[in-house]
């Protein structure tokens, strides 16, 4: 049990340095659940730019006992994609 239903909005825009390059970015994602969304991507709009969202959002407050398992393995879905990472490859390093 919570005490408030919550959403969590969150917006990150990266600018690299002119020797970087993305090489990989977390596929993007959207998990609907019982009682939670969950919804991430990230882009690259511009050269050297990239921009990453983020929205949770869980809208009831009481997660009954015998729904706690599938809860449980949503919210472990949701918290591995955190875990995603940006790949970059620093171009000066390849001519040495």
């Amino acid at each position: 049990e919570y005490e408030a239903s919550m959403g969590r909005y969150q917006r990150y825009e990266f600018s690299l340095p002119e020797n970087f390059e993305v090489v990989s970015l977390p596929e993007k994602i959207a998990l609907v659940g019982k009682y939670a969304s969950y919804s991430a991507e990230c882009s690259q709009p511009a050269k050297g730019r990239i921009s990453c969202s983020a929205a949770w959002e869980r809208p009831s407050r009481v997660v009954p006992p015998q729904d706690y398992a599938e809860y449980k393995a949503f919210i472990e879905k949701a918290a591995s994609y955190t875990k995603s990472q940006i790949y970059l490859r620093d171009l000066a390093a390849e001519g040495k």
